[in-house]
């Protein structure tokens, strides 16, 4: 019981009329320092978002380029280039198709360029070597807010013409 009334006589004011408190100064300044804390709590939550999002969008790009560089592998030298290969490839994405929300899914567009630099990998020339070009194209950024800026994802391989047996 004496460390309580201790306690009481430390808080009363100097001139003993009454408990000691926080004057609405103090209080306002607590709430300032809080409320600035959870500002930067929701900015970096943001920000995080943001680059998930992207890294994301760049994982599906490179996706995209890898499936078509197999393509490219199996693709027989001099013959015409497929119609798919430059098709456009949308994607959803897949926390919100997994979350079942009522709010606007994302929808990322992928576009596919495929070039030959001499075109005698697709048969427009005679040529042994040709260097195709990859390119994907989409947009990051939600459009609120910022703006949304164009990427490109750019892969060149040299192929070969397979040089006939020796008979």
């Amino acid at each position: 019981m004496k460390i309580f009334t201790d306690f009481i006589r430390k808080c009363r004011k100097p001139g003993g009329t009454g408990i000691k408190g926080f004057s609405i100064i103090e209080t306002l300044i607590a709430i300032m320092v809080i409320l600035s804390g959870f500002l930067v709590v929701i900015s970096v939550l943001a920000m995080s978002l943001r680059l998930a999002a992207q890294s994301r969008d760049r994982t599906y790009a490179y996706n995209i380029a890898n499936n078509l560089l197999e393509k490219i592998r199996i693709h027989k030298y001099g013959f015409g280039k497929p119609a798919t290969w430059e098709k456009k490839e949308t994607v959803i994405t897949a926390e919100e198709i997994a979350l079942e929300s009522t709010a606007t899914p994302t929808v990322t567009e992928f576009e596919k360029t495929v070039t030959a630099s001499n075109g005698s990998f697709f048969g427009a020339s005679s040529g042994n070597t040709d260097t195709i070009t990859i390119t994907i194209t989409w947009y990051e950024g939600t459009g609120i807010g910022s703006a949304r800026t164009k990427k490109e994802f750019i892969v060149k391989t040299e192929v070969r013409r397979n040089a006939p047996a020796d008979t």
